[in-house]
């Protein structure tokens, strides 16, 4: 319309993904499968959260 400002236009960027999950281990060695990166090595099996940070993504964290 005339006389209107153009639309500014924005961009998100993901940095952490939570996810609510029953067994940690569990996620965690699916994540490991999916992006090829071990879990943070203070993760221990039995845990109940986990977390993954893939270099160039966003962390993974399951809990």
């Amino acid at each position: 319309m005339a006389g209107r400002p153009p639309c500014a236009r924005m961009a998100s960027t993901v940095t952490n993904v939570a996810i609510d999950c029953a067994n940690a281990a569990q996620l965690a060695r699916f994540w490991r499968e999916v992006t090829g990166h071990p879990p943070d090595p203070e993760s221990e099996p039995g845990d109940d959260k986990t977390e993954m940070m893939p270099p160039g993504g966003p962390a993974l964290r399951g809990c």
